[in-house]
């Protein structure tokens, strides 16, 4: 762990998995997390728009997928992965969809 991090900072995390995040863009913090019904749901605060987190998990468990929402400071624009709206039900009709 990075001492010098807050512990729910996204690299102390990923450290916290046997990760090595290099150089990588890792600067939210998570905030909350929760395992229901096999889905592990977690709520950060990021700095940047999209971080690193996603790929590194994703690429270390090669078996599983990250979905994830972003929302804008304001409130009004959203970004997510889930373009079908499997996992994020109430997002407004005019949601952006990234890879």
């Amino acid at each position: 762990m990075e001492t010098d991090e807050e512990p729910g900072w996204e690299g102390n995390i990923i450290l916290a998995l046997g990760i090595d995040y290099g150089d990588r863009n890792l600067c939210g913090n998570i905030l909350h997390c929760d395992l229901k019904d096999g889905v592990l749901e977690m709520e950060a605060e990021e700095v940047a728009f999209i971080t690193d987190f996603k790929i590194l998990v994703e690429n270390h468990y090669k078996d599983m997928k990250v979905y994830f929402i972003t929302e804008d400071k304001e409130g009004d624009i959203y970004t997510t992965n889930d373009a079908y709206r499997k996992y994020f039900h109430g997002l407004p009709s005019d949601y952006i969809v990234v890879p």
